[in-house]
């Protein structure tokens, strides 16, 4: 049988046996009130109000996975990827239902996260810049989004939200925690101190965290060169809350995060352009702070945000080679740097006309990001120590890029039109983008008469949906939604030239924005502890910008040509179960299915960026007696061998099954979480971590999932 096969005949069986068991409670059990979501809307809503997909992960289950970064979020959540960026930068950005990078808009708290960059073997910038254990919960939005979110939601929404004092502590009862913990795959310690107190008009919390670890483990690839790696991140976190009465809730929040890499790059030495190299270290370093500020108030029929706040992303990347055959050392510094500073005002107004009722969320965003990047180096002798500036044809220092500013104001209406059993939900979003490129001398002298561009894109994204609730907790929705995206800076800006490889990336001044147009159909049940939800979905990309193609050779100078170009049009789509049931008084059954097909439309071939079908069981048990919970968890992935490979050489996966156990013990004042994860020892690799690697690629083995190790934690809650 089949994987496909598989899959369906479990989810035919797990629903037929959810539909007969639901059918014999609805007569007995009230319908349950569905999980509260901010993401679809702007607003506190029901999700089972929304037209749409949402995922929801809480506080208490990423502690319950002993999570240690963001990568644990996604882990039993099919159809959200994380890939990695190589074993020396780490985690890359999430990618939904196939579109990932910078298409998918990350929040913190409302306040947009910077963007991806990456240029060569020695400059990546990720977006891996919250701790965990900050996080109160984290809500995905599936889809084209931009109705809501601008030019940065292409592909979705990924929003973290931060703990708050008022859910620790109460007048007269302040709130103390202290936690450290241990998990195997990367030898990561973790402690953290955090403290909450509260007065009748003041609340606030301050929150330390400090990580620590190693290179993640690969030994059961059979990987013979090891990379080695050590890390650290501190962490602190501060949040105020005013309580102004009648007038509302000012809450102030500072946040500082930087994480320390240190690399011992042992895999690529001998293989490719580095056969020659015999040292090859990497010393990174990410901060991110901001300070913003937001005041709420709330009526019987208007309900109103104001958020200003201020953030700025640093990434500092050394890399030192050397080359002992050629007497050389090679050391060269990237930097990127992303500031931004913005404004929004939100809010809800409740009202009739006539028998039907209006939620209407409206708002205006504006925020303005500087981004500049800028790429430095030198060549030393080992035994003299004599000094050039010239590398590989370029002399340094050199951006790719000029230093660029945008700015991005938005307005939007939102109506959730009640009618009855029906809400109708139409929504219209107005972006206005500008890029002002602003060239130095740096970018001038290493790009010397390029046409630089400046970019004014404006574009409508109008949005439907509907929901209709039947009886005993059943609805079905459905959705029309558009997103888009103009081009950003580097694609439209680039200019890199190393007359070494005889290579040159070329500024595109004619790109055109990224454009979507998604539909999704659903249904789904809330009731008692049940949970059930069916979904399909199909969107339609146009205008994709490929970074950086390849043009072919200058017919006049022989050089080999890159520059970003908008390709055809692409398609995906698929389909989506999930649910959660009770076995009696002890046990519970969940599990989530996501299947997904990408395709060209012009050439009819599979999109790489599409990962394959995915299904996670699971099986939570809570002895009545006991203050224990234990999960048992499955993860089965189908196999990878449909993808685009036009010169055979990219290396596909094999299917494999994962089995994960966790516990928790709750005690008067502390709580024990251990768990065992791949239980079996299974070798098996992600899709999203080695798409686009050769077979013989020697990173290869190193980018394998971790065999089996365990994880312990112990929190004290005073």
């Amino acid at each position: 049988m089949s994987w496909q096969i598989y899959i369906t005949s479990i989810v035919c069986l797990s629903s037929t046996q959810l539909a007969l068991a639901q059918a014999d409670t609805d007569t007995n059990e009230p319908a349950q009130l569905a999980p509260v979501v901010v993401v679809a809307t702007k607003t506190a809503r029901p999700v089972g109000d929304v037209a749409g997909s949402v995922t929801v992960v809480e506080a208490y289950q990423l502690a319950d996975r002993l999570s240690i970064d963001i990568a644990d979020i996604v882990r039993y959540t099919p159809g959200i990827a994380l890939p990695r960026s190589t074993t020396r930068f780490g985690w890359d950005s999430y990618s939904l239902r196939g579109v990932g990078g910078n298409r998918v808009a990350i929040e913190v708290d409302g306040i947009p996260v910077g963007g991806r960059f990456e240029i060569g073997n020695y400059s990546n910038a990720g977006r891996d810049v919250v701790d965990i254990d900050l996080l109160q919960r984290v809500e995905v939005l599936y889809g084209p989004a931009s109705t809501l979110y601008g030019s940065d939601a292409l592909g979705g929404v990924v929003a973290y939200y931060t703990l708050d004092p008022g859910s620790l502590a109460s007048v007269g009862d302040p709130y103390l925690a202290a936690s450290a913990g241990f998990r195997g795959d990367q030898d990561a310690l973790n402690a953290r101190l955090s403290g909450a107190w509260a007065t009748e008009r003041l609340a606030a919390m301050l929150s330390w965290q400090r990580r620590r670890g190693e290179q993640r483990d690969a030994s059961a690839a059979g990987s013979t060169a090891q990379d080695h790696q050590e890390w650290d991140s501190d962490s602190l976190f501060g949040k105020f809350n005013w309580e102004l009465g009648e007038q509302g809730r000012l809450t102030a929040t500072v946040e500082q995060r930087q994480r320390q890499t240190d690399t011992d790059i042992q895999s690529l030495l001998g293989n490719g352009r580095f056969r020659s190299t015999s040292l090859l270290l990497g010393d990174d370093e990410q901060q991110r702070q901001r300070l913003s500020v937001r005041y709420a108030f709330e009526g019987p029929k208007f309900d109103g945000r104001v958020l200003l706040f201020d953030q700025d992303t640093e990434t500092r990347q050394l890399s030192i080679e050397e080359r002992a055959s050629l007497d050389v050392r090679r050391t060269r510094l990237f930097e990127f740097d992303q500031h931004t500073t913005g404004v929004e005002f939100n809010a809800t107004s409740r009202f009739d006309t006539g028998s039907v009722s209006h939620t209407l969320t409206y708002g205006i965003e504006m925020a303005r990001t500087r981004t500049s990047e800028l790429r430095s180096g030198f060549q030393t002798t080992l035994a003299g120590g004599d000094y050039t500036n010239l590398l590989l044809g370029e002399v340094f220092p050199v951006r790719d890029f000029p230093v660029s500013r945008d700015v991005e104001a938005g307005v939007f209406v939102h109506d959730e039109i009640q009618l009855g059993n029906l809400t109708l939900i139409p929504a219209l979003r107005y972006d206005d983008y500008r890029l002002r490129p602003r060239p130095d001398t740096v970018y001038l002298e290493d790009n010397p008469g390029a046409d630089i561009v400046a970019i004014d894109e404006s574009q409508a994204t109008p949005r439907l949906g509907a929901v209709y609730k039947f009886g005993g907790g059943w609805s079905v929705f459905g959705q029309y939604a558009r997103g888009f995206r103009a081009p950003p800076f580097a694609d439209a800006n680039i200019g890199l030239d190393i007359p070494l490889f005889n290579i040159r990336a070329l500024p595109n001044p004619d790109l055109d924005s990224e454009t979507s147009q998604g539909f999704e159909i659903g249904l789904r049940r809330f009731a008692g502890s049940d949970e059930f939800s069916l979904t399909a979905h199909y969107t339609d990309y146009e205008n994709f910008i490929e970074s950086r193609a390849f043009l072919g050779p200058d017919p006049a100078t022989g050089v080999l040509l890159f520059q970003s170009r908008n390709l055809g049009e692409a398609r995906i789509y698929g389909a989506e179960v999930r649910w959660r049931q009770r076995l009696g008084r002890t046990l519970g059954l969940h599990g989530a299915l996501a299947w997904t097909r990408g395709e060209n439309e012009l050439t009819g071939e599979p999109i790489n960026m599409v990962d394959p079908a995915e299904l996670v069981l699971g099986l939570d048990w809570h002895p009545n007696k006991l203050p224990l919970t234990a999960q048992l968890s499955w993860t089965l992935v189908d196999r990878q061998d449909r993808f685009t490979d036009p010169d055979d050489e990219l290396v596909g996966t094999a299917g494999f099954g994962v089995v994960d156990v966790t516990a928790r013990y709750s005690l008067p004042g502390a709580t024990v979480r251990a768990g065992v994860f791949n239980v079996f020892d299974k070798v098996h690799w992600r899709w999203s971590s080695v798409r686009g690697v050769p077979v013989d690629d020697p990173t290869r083995p190193l980018l394998s999932e971790p065999g089996r190790y365990a994880g312990v934690s112990l929190l004290f809650e005073w």
